[in-house]
């Protein structure tokens, strides 16, 4: 597994996409690749209709996940997804 081109970077960049998630219980980052390890697209998992959980601490069902966010987030073009980073 640790032989993908940009491992390392890509791994950083999940962590990083992570970091800006707004989730306070679960943060989540995720980072799609190309078969040469370069970036495709990047996602986190948040709740674009307000705070992810509840005053107990529950996630609400409406939180987006980190890998759906980046599924999304990929552009249509003539190149094909080939790996997912996710945290």
């Amino acid at each position: 597994m640790k032989d993908l081109p940009y491992y390392k970077e890509n791994c950083q960049m999940a962590l990083f996409q992570a970091k800006l998630s707004p989730c306070n219980k679960r943060k989540v980052g995720a980072v799609i690749v190309d078969s040469h390890g370069l970036t495709l697209s990047k996602g986190f998992n948040c709740n674009g209709f307000g705070p992810c959980e509840d005053s107990n601490g529950n996630t609400f069902d409406t939180v987006l996940h980190a890998e759906i966010a980046a599924i999304d987030n990929v552009g249509i073009g003539s190149v094909l997804p080939d790996s997912i980073y996710v945290t």
